[in-house]
C-alpha cells in the first residue's frame, strides 16, 4: 500500500521511524530561503540522498509565501520557477519528475482565472517542459487550473472549507489529498501525526500512478554512458521536452553513445559533445558498461 507524508523540516534523523511506519512517499519544500520558525524546511542534497538511498520517494512542493493574492502574478510566477529550477539543480532532481507550486489560502474563482492563472503560466514558460507542474491548494484551484493545462497534478490540500475542495474529494479529482488527523485515522488508522520526533501531515494518493515522485543518485551510482538500441540504419529522435509529441530537435543513430543526464517517466535527459541536450525514450537506451 503507497502511504505519503509531507514534512516542514529536516527528516534524516527519522529515516527509520519513517519507514517503519510504513512511508513509500516523502513531500518536502523548495523555498527563496529558510525562516526561524522553520530552519531546515528546504530540501537539501544530503537529505535527499539519505531518502532515495532509503529507498523512499520524494515529492517537492514550491513555496514562497503563497498565501494572498498579492504573492500571485506574472512576475512572481518567473521568480518562483527560477527558484524552484535553482533548487531543483542544487539536489539533482530527475528532469521529468514534478515541482508542485503552493496556494496556501482559498482563493476565489477570479482570483485563480487572473492572477493565479498568470502565475502559473509564467512557471510553465521558465520550466519549459523539464519538469512537470504541479498545483497545491483548494479543489477548485487545482482543478481549474487541470482543466487549462497549466498543471499536470493536483495535490488538494487538507482544508475542506476551502472552495471545490469537498466535490474534488468526492470525485476524486486529485493526484494527492492532504488529510487531516481525522481522514488520516480512517485511511491509515492512525491515531497521530507522529512519526519518530516529526510533525507530520499524512496524504492520499489516489492510485499506483506517477505523481512526479522522484529519488535521486550520488554520482557514485550514477552510469551516465548509454548506447542507442535501435535497428541497424534507423533512428532514434531527440525531442525538445518529455513528450512525444515534442518538436524533434536532432537524431540519435543505433550504436551511437549519448551521455545521459537523469532519466524520469521513461524519457532520458541527454546533453550532446555539440552542446545540443534534449529528451528521449529511455526505452531504446541500454548502459554502455
Amino acid at each position: 500500500m503507497l502511504k505519503m507524508i509531507d514534512v516542514s523540516c529536516d527528516t534524516k534523523n527519522n529515516i527509520e521511524a519513517i519507514k517503519e511506519a510504513g512511508v513509500t512517499h516523502v513531500g518536502r519544500y523548495y523555498n527563496h530561503q529558510n525562516s526561524r520558525a522553520l530552519p531546515t524546511k528546504c530540501l537539501t542534497k544530503e537529505e535527499a540522498l539519505v531518502l532515495s538511498s532509503s529507498g523512499l520517494k520524494i515529492v517537492v512542493v514550491f513555496q514562497k509565501a503563497q498565501n494572498t493574492i498579492s504573492c500571485f502574478n506574472a512576475s512572481e510566477g518567473k521568480t518562483a520557477a527560477q527558484q524552484a529550477l535553482k533548487r531543483a539543480s542544487d539536489i539533482g532532481q530527475p528532469i521529468g519528475s514534478a515541482i508542485y507550486f503552493a496556494i496556501d489560502f482559498d482563493a476565489s474563482k477570479q482570483e485563480i482565472e487572473c492572477e493565479i492563472k498568470e502565475y502559473f503560466t509564467s512557471v510553465n514558460e521558465i520550466l519549459e517542459g523539464k519538469y512537470k507542474v504541479g498545483a497545491y491548494g483548494s479543489g477548485l484551484a487545482c482543478n481549474l487550473l487541470y482543466e487549462a493545462g497549466l498543471c499536470c497534478y493536483r495535490w488538494i490540500s487538507e482544508s475542506i472549507k476551502f472552495l471545490g475542495t469537498s466535490d474534488a474529494i468526492k470525485n476524486q479529482a486529485y493526484e494527492i489529498w492532504q488529510l487531516t488527523q481525522s481522514n488520516a485515522e480512517n485511511v491509515y488508522s492512525v491515531r497521530s501525526n507522529k512519526i519518530g520526533t516529526l510533525e507530520v501531515d499524512y496524504d492520499k494518493l489516489k492510485d499506483e500512478l506517477s505523481v512526479g515522485e522522484f529519488h535521486v543518485s550520488s554520482p557514485s551510482d550514477k552510469t551516465s554512458l548509454y548506447v542507442v538500441n535501435v535497428t541497424s540504419g534507423s533512428h532514434l529522435n531527440l525531442r525538445k521536452s518529455p513528450s512525444i509529441s515534442s518538436s524533434v530537435i536532432g537524431k540519435l543513430y543505433a550504436g551511437q553513445t549519448v551521455d545521459v543526464e537523469s532519466t524520469a517517466n521513461n524519457w532520458a535527459y541527454i546533453k550532446m559533445k555539440d552542446g545540443l541536450e534534449g529528451y528521449a525514450s529511455a526505452e531504446y537506451l541500454k548502459p554502455k558498461y
